[in-house]
Order: structure tokens, then sequence, then C-alpha cells
């Protein structure tokens, strides 16, 4: 069990297992371990990481049949330009949201500053309306002395 916060994880909305793929390891204890090494970093042959050798024993009927789909997709070479377009789409996705999320956050950086200049300009009111009050005062109590 992980015991650190992470913004990611506190957003979710549901339960959820977060697989660290770059940690998954070779060793296979157990049935989950076995079916999570079908998301081994290791074993691509191919440039592109979409092309993998899967070399371990598929004695699982779940990993036999997870195996077997991302074979034949991965001999389609329909599926393959299907998939690296939908790569390139996710790319580009991500991109413009990191723009996006760019431009967020400069505006927020703009109205910070805006709502820090308005709060200053208020203060400044409140202390020009106690200096006018104060002279009000001044002048009610100098009227008074002097009839």
């Amino acid at each position: 069990m992980l015991h650190v916060k992470s913004d990611f994880v506190e957003k979710l909305t549901h339960d959820s297992f977060v697989v660290q793929v770059r940690r998954i390891t070779g060793r296979y204890q157990t049935r989950l371990d076995k079916l999570l090494s079908v998301f081994e970093q290791r074993y691509f042959i191919d440039d592109d990481e979409i092309i993998k050798n899967f070399p371990h024993i598929a004695d699982v009927e779940e990993l036999k049949i997870m195996t077997d789909i991302l074979q034949h997709a991965g001999a389609d070479a329909e599926a393959r330009e299907e998939l690296a377009k939908e790569r390139e789409a996710v790319r580009t996705f991500m991109d413009a949201l990191d723009a996006l999320q760019v431009q967020i956050e400069e505006r927020d950086e703009i109205i910070q500053q805006k709502d820090e200049a308005i709060q200053q300009k208020d203060e400044a009111i409140e202390e020009r309306d106690k200096l006018i009050e104060e002279l009000r005062r001044r002048l009610q109590e100098q009227s008074g002395e002097n009839l």
C-alpha cells in the first residue's frame, strides 16, 4: 500500500489500483504478476515500440487470450497504422493540453496580480475614508469651540 499523497491519485473519484509499469519485473509468482508481465516495458522489437516479443509462457488463460489479441493486432499492418495514428493524436492532444495549461497559469497569475492591486486600492480607499472621517471630526470639534 502506498502512503504518499499524489495529486493524480487524490483527484480520482473512484477506488482504483495504479500499476507502475516501469516497476514490473521478471518475477512471476502470482497469476496477477503473469498478467501484468504483458505490460513490461522491454522486449519491443521495433523503433516505434509498438511491436513486442513476449518471451514468457502463456500458461494462464487470460494471458493467452490477451497475447493472442495483441499479436494479431501487431501482425496486422492496418492495426499498426491505426495505433500509430492514435499515438500521434494523443501526443498532439497532450501538447495542446500542455499549451492550454500554460495559458491558464499565465491568466491565473494576471488575475492574482489584479486581485492584489484591487486589494491595495481598497485599503487605500479605506485609509482615505478614515482620514476624511478624522478631518470631519476635527472640524466639528473646532466649530464647537469657536461658538
